[in-house]
C-alpha cells in the first residue's frame, strides 16, 4: 500500500551543492563561488580567486558582495582538510539566499573536509605508572568542563567505578541502588562492598551517572556529600526519585581512574590525568564549543499548542509562521562534523534550508538539531559554555521534557550519517520539515529519553531512513500530521523499558493526523525490572508502535512488527486510531494491545492486519475492558497450533479460545489460518500467492521502498552493523535484604522510606524523634474516626521468603490515652485465586492491650511502655502450623505463647501488613522492624 506524502516530500531540493561547477546552474543574477582551504590565504597573495581560510572568511565575503548591491546564488567550495574552530560558525538572516538565488556550503566533491569543536591537548607529563598528566590552565583552557576526551578520534570513559564493560557497553558496569535515601529527590543507599570510597583519598568532584526512577530517567548528578557509616550518597537534586534497583555508576573520581582509557578531570586546578589505551597520549583532543555551525534566524511559533495538557489550542495557522527573519535558502553538504559540547549543527528559525550527505558524530548533544532543543533538566547532558534556554515543554511524566526555540520551516536533512551523539540523533521541531534517507545508531550516549529521529510540530516527514541501536526510541513523534514512513528499524529500547520503536506521547486529544506507514521494525527489546522485582529482564516491557498516553487520530498501517519485549501495537488511551494491514510477528505477550485510561474512548479501529504468535505462551490481543472503544475486523491470526487466546484486562478472566472471543459479537470476520509467509525462519515475512490474507483484503507492503538509498548519501553502501557491539543484555539481579527498620536517617515529620503506606482523612504514618526504643526516631501510626476502610491507615512490607526460617520482630507502643487496636498479619498470596491471601500467625490488639491470635487471648500489652515481639516462622512444604511468639515488656519477664496459624495452607512469607482498626482518634509506634532468614 502507498500514502499520499504530504507536500514537504515533494519541495524542490536545492541543487546548488551539487552541481559539478557553478556554471552548470541556471539562476537569477550572477553566481558568486569562493573557495576555502586550510592553506588559503584569502587573497594575500595577489591572486583574487585564490582559496579562503575559513569558512566564516566566505561568509564575510558574501556579505561584503551583497552589501554592494550584487544579490545571486552563492556557493562556497570546500577543500579537503581539518577546520578546527575557534568559535561556532554562525549564519544569520543576511547569509539566506532566495529561491531562485540559494546560498550552498559544500564540500568539494571527492574530497574529506572535517569541520572540528576540539582543542588537542599538549603538555603532557607522565604523572603516576601509567597516567599522564596535562596543565590545561598553561594551554589557555584553565575552567573549562567537559564529558567528553577523545583519543585518537575514539571517545573515552571518564574514570568511574565499576569501570566499563567494553563487552556489555549499554548495560555492563553498573551496581544496582540499595534503597532510598532519607531524601529520595537527592540520596539512596549503596550496597555495602559496591563502591570504594575508603580507597580514594577525594571524591569532591564525584558523579553520579545513573537510569533512575522506573527505568525512564537518566542523570549526571554531582555528588554534594556521602555518609559512610550509613552508605547514603547525596546528589544535587534531580527530576524524579532514586529508587531500589535503579543501576548506577560514579565516575569523575581520580583514585577510580585505574584502566586504560580512563581519563580524569580536576575541575578545581584544571588538570587533565588520563591512562591511554596504549603508548603516549598523543591526538588527545576535548571539546571547548557548544556548536559547530549554528543557523539563526527566527519565525514567530505558537509553541503552546503542543502543550501536554488537554487544551483547545488549535494547530498553527500559516499567519503564525509568517514574519521574523529567517534565515532561508540556505544548504550545507558533504562535510563532517565532530567534537562539539552540545550539538553539531544548530538552526533556528531557518526557512527552506538544507543539509545533506553530512557526517556527524561526536557530539555531546543533538547531532542535528532543527529548533535550538535542549532537555529542560540540568542533570541530562554535558556541561555547556553557556545555559540552555528557551520556552519549556515536552511532554512531563516519563517523556521528554524540553527548551525549544524558533523552529524550522520546511527544511531537509538528507542523505547524513550521524551517530554517537549525547542525545537525539535528528531533532525536527516546527513544519513541513524532512528528515530522508539518513543512518542514524548509537545515540543517546549522555541523555536516554531520546531518539534517532524526533519530530515536533505539523507536517514533519521521517522517511526512508535506517535507525538502530539506540537506548530508547528510533523514532519519537507529537503534534499533527506528522509522517513516518518507509524506515528500516531494527535494535532499539536496548536501555530503557516503556517505550518503543516508534512512540508517540500527545497527552493532548486535538493533536491528529499522524501516519505511521510501511516501516520494517525488528527486535525493540526492552530492558528494565517490574517494580515488584528483584530481577533485571530483557525482553521486556517495549512496543513495535507505542501510541502513548491520549494519542488520538493516528494512523498505524502497512508496517512489519517482528520480536518486540510487550507488544506489537499499543493503543493507550486515545480514540480514533486505526491499526491496519500490518504483519506482527512474537511481539511479546500481546500482538496487539488497546488499554483505554482514565476517560472514555471511541473510534478506533484494528483490521486486516496479521498476527502471529505462540498461542501457548502469548495473546493474540489485549482488550482492556472487553473491547470499550474498539473494533475488531479481518485479522488473520495464527497461533501455530495453539490456542488463540485473548486478554481483556485484569477485571476479567483470560478468553482461551477463539470461538469463545468470536462468540462474544466484539471481532467481525476475523479468522485462525496460517498466513503463508515465504521463509519466517529467515526474516522473510513476504506473503505466498496462496495466502489466505489476500482474500480478506490485506495490501503488500512496499518492502523494497524501506530504507536508505544510494543517491545524495554521506556514504554507500550502509553496514547496520559496523561500530556496535550486539551483547546478551546482563540482567542483574538484587539479593533479598532482610527489612531492619530503626528509622534513624529517616526524617521526622514524613512517610517512612520503606513499606507500603495507606492513609485516609485525618490518619497519618509518620516517622517522629517525640520517643523511640532505641536511637531518636520511631514510627508514629495515628488513626481517625469514619475512615474509608477499616484496615486504614496500613503499612506492609513486601517480601520474598519461600522456605526455612524467619524471623520477625518488632517493637511496640500503645498510647493509654488515645488506645489503638490493630493487627499484625504475615501474608501469603494464595496459589488457587480462592481468596487473595493466606494468613499466618496473625496478631491482634485489641484498644485494652489484649493481644490475641484466633480468638484465643494470649497476652496483655502494657500501655506507655514499650513491648518486644519476636517471633521465628518454619516455611515451605509441610511447614507447622503454628508459631512460638516471645512477648517482652520493658522491666517485665519474657513470654512465650503459641500462635496458630489462620491459614493451615500457610506456607510461604510475602508480605507483614500492621493496620490499625480502631475507627477512633488512636496513637501507637514502631520501632526496630526486623524481617530475614535466620543466618544472616
Amino acid at each position: 500500500m502507498r500514502a499520499t506524502l504530504p507536500c514537504a516530500i515533494a519541495m524542490p531540493i536545492l541543487l546548488a551543492a551539487h552541481a559539478a561547477s557553478a556554471q552548470d546552474m541556471v539562476y537569477s543574477g550572477p553566481v558568486t563561488e569562493l573557495h576555502v582551504a586550510p592553506d588559503g590565504d584569502g587573497g594575500a597573495s595577489g591572486a583574487e580567486d585564490a582559496p579562503l581560510a575559513t569558512i566564516e572568511g566566505a561568509r564575510d565575503r558574501i556579505r561584503a558582495v551583497r552589501a554592494q548591491g550584487t544579490v545571486g546564488p552563492a556557493v562556497v567550495r570546500i577543500h579537503a582538510g581539518v577546520y578546527k574552530l575557534e568559535r561556532p560558525i554562525v549564519f544569520e538572516h543576511q547569509d539566506g539566499g532566495t529561491a531562485n538565488a540559494p546560498v550552498a556550503y559544500s564540500a568539494q566533491p571527492g574530497e574529506s573536509v572535517t569541520v572540528r569543536g576540539s582543542r588537542t591537548v599538549t603538555g603532557w607529563e607522565r604523572w603516576r605508572g601509567e597516567i599522564w598528566r596535562a596543565d590545561l590552565g598553561a594551554q589557555g583552557l584553565e575552567g573549562v568542563r567537559f564529558h567528553q576526551l577523545f583519543w585518537r578520534g575514539q571517545r573515552q570513559p571518564l574514570a568511574r567505578h565499576p569501570n566499563a564493560d567494553p563487552e556489555h557497553p549499554r548495560t555492563g558496569g553498573f551496581v544496582l541502588v540499595e534503597d532510598q535515601g532519607p531524601r529520595p529527590y537527592e540520596s539512596f543507599i549503596y550496597a555495602d562492598g559496591d563502591l570504594p570510597f575508603g580507597e580514594w583519598d577525594d571524591i569532591s568532584q564525584a558523579e553520579v551517572w545513573t537510569v533512575f526512577g522506573l527505568g525512564w530517567n537518566f542523570a549526571i548528578a554531582p555528588t554534594t556529600d556521602v555518609d559512610r557509616e550509613h552508605r547514603i550518597i547525596s546528589t544535587r537534586r534531580v527530576r524524579r526519585q532514586y529508587e531500589r534497583m535503579n543501576r548506577y555508576f560514579v565516575q569523575n573520581v581520580l583514585g577510580a581512574l585505574d584502566a586504560p582509557g580512563e581519563w580524569f578531570l580536576d575541575y578545581a586546578t584544571s588538570r587533565l590525568y588520563f591512562w591511554p589505551p596504549e603508548g603516549e597520549p598523543a591526538e588527545v583532543r576535548v571539546p571547548v564549543l557548544d556548536y559547530l555551525i549554528e543557523v539563526r534566524g527566527s519565525i514567530p511559533w505558537p509553541h503552546e499548542y503542543l502543550h501536554t495538557a488537554h487544551t483547545d489550542v488549535p494547530a498553527p495557522r500559516a499567519d503564525d509562521v509568517a514574519g521574523g527573519e529567517p534565515v532561508e535558502n540556505l544548504q550545507f553538504m558533504g562535510m563532517r562534523l565532530e567534537e562539539a559540547r552540545q550539538d553539531g549543527f544548530r538552526l533556528t528559525g531557518a526557512n527552506r534550508c538544507g543539509i545533506i550527505a553530512c557526517s556527524v558524530t561526536n557530539v555531546g548533544g543533538v547531532g542535528i538539531n532543527l529548533g535550538g532543543v535542549a532537555s529542560a533538566h540540568e542533570e541530562v547532558g554535558n556541561p555547556r559554555v553557556t545555559p540552555a534556554e528557551g520556552l519549556s515543554g515536552g511532554v512531563g511524566g516519563g517523556g521528554q521534557n524540553l527548551l525549544f526555540n524558533d523552529p524550522c520551516v520546511d527544511c531537509t536533512v538528507e542523505g547524513c550519517d550521524v551517530w554517537g551523539t549525547g542525545s537525539d540523533g535528528i531533532f525536527l521541531y516546527g513544519g513541513g520539515n524532512t528528515a530522508m534517507n539518513n543512518h542514524v545508531f548509537d545515540t543517546g550516549l549522555f541523555d536516554k529519553d531520546c531518539a534517532c529521529i524526533n519530530l515536533w510540530g505539523d507536517g514533519n516527514v521521517a522517511m526512508r531512513n535506517e535507525l538502530h541501536d539506540v537506548p530508547r526510541n528510533a523514532v519519537f513523534l507529537k503534534g499533527n500530521g506528522n509522517l513516518v514512513m518507509h524506515n528500516d528499524i531494527h535494535h532499539t529500547m536496548l536501555e530503557t523499558c516503556d517505550g518503543g520503536a516508534i512512540r508517540m506521547c500527545q497527552r493532548n486529544l486535538n493533536l491528529r493526523g499522524n501516519g505511521i506507514i510501511e516501516n520494517r521494525i525488528f527486535d525493540t527489546v526492552g530492558y528494565g525490572y517490574p517494580r515488584t522485582s528483584r530481577s533485571f529482564e530483557s525482553p521486556y516491557y517495549s512496543w513495535g508502535v507505542y501510541l502513548d498516553d491520549f494519542t488520538c487520530g493516528t494512523r498505524v498501517a502497512g508496517n512489519l512488527i517482528v520480536r518486540t519485549g510487550r507488544g506489537g501495537v499499543m493503543i493507550h488511551g486515545g480514540s480514533d486510531n486505526t491499526v491496519e494491514g500490518n504483519i506482527i510477528v512474537d511481539a511479546g505477550d500481546y500482538q496487539v494491545e488497546h488499554a483505554p485510561i482514565r476517560e472514555p474512548v471511541a473510534g478506533n479501529v484494528i483490521a486486516r492486519n496479521i498476527l502471529v504468535c505462540d498461542g501457548e505462551q502469548r495473546f493474540v490481543y489485549r482488550a482492556n475492558g472487553l473491547g470499550q472503544g474498539v473494533r475488531f475486523r479481518d485479522n488473520l491470526v495464527w497461533t501455530r497450533g495453539g490456542p488463540a487466546r485473548v486478554y481483556p484486562g485484569p477485571s476479567f478472566p483470560p478468553i482461551d479460545t477463539w470461538e469463545a472471543w468470536l462468540a462474544m459479537g466484539l471481532d467481525e470476520g476475523s479468522r485462525v489460518a496460517e498466513p503463508g509467509f515465504v521463509d519466517p525462519a529467515a526474516d522473510d515475512y513476504r506473503l505466498a500467492e496462496d495466502s489466505p490474507a489476500w482474500e480478506m483484503g490485506f495490501q503488500a507492503i512496499e518492502m523494497d521502498e524501506i530504507g536508505c538509498y544510494e543517491l545524495d548519501r554521506a556514504s554507500w553502501p550502509i553496514d547496520p552493523d559496523a561500530g556496535v557491539v550486539r551483547e546478551q543484555p546482563i540482567l542483574y539481579t538484587q539479593p533479598v535484604l532482610p527489612v531492619a527498620e530503626d528509622f534513624e536517617i529517616d526524617l521526622p515529620g514524613r512517610p517512612p522510606r520503606h513499606g507500603d503506606v495507606a492513609v485516609d482523612g485525618a490518619a497519618t504514618i509518620v516517622v517522629t524523634d517525640a520517643l523511640a526504643a532505641t536511637g531518636q526516631h520511631s514510627l508514629q501510626i495515628t488513626d481517625a474516626p469514619d475512615l474509608r476502610n477499616v484496615w486504614l491507615p496500613r503499612i506492609y512490607y513486601p517480601l520474598d521468603h519461600q522456605e526455612g526460617r524467619v524471623r520477625i520482630s518488632l517493637a511496640l507502643r500503645l498510647d493509654g490515652r488515645r488506645s489503638p487496636a490493630l493487627y499484625l498479619d504475615p501474608r501469603q498470596y494464595s496459589d488457587t485465586g480462592e481468596r487473595e491471601y493466606l494468613s499466618g500467625p496473625m496478631l491482634q490488639v485489641a484498644a485494652d492491650g489484649s493481644l490475641s491470635a484466633g480468638g484465643r487471648t494470649l497476652a496483655t500489652l502494657p500501655m506507655d511502655r514499650w513491648v518486644t515481639l519476636d517471633m521465628t516462622l518454619t516455611l515451605g512444604a509441610g511447614a507447622p502450623q503454628s508459631t512460638e511468639l516471645t512477648v517482652t515488656a520493658e522491666g517485665a519477664e519474657p513470654q512465650q505463647v503459641t500462635v496458630l496459624h489462620v491459614s493451615p495452607d500457610f506456607s510461604r512469607l510475602e508480605r507483614l501488613v500492621i493496620a490499625s482498626i480502631a475507627d477512633a482518634d488512636a496513637v501507637f509506634w514502631l520501632d526496630d522492624i526486623a524481617i530475614a532468614a535466620v543466618g544472616e
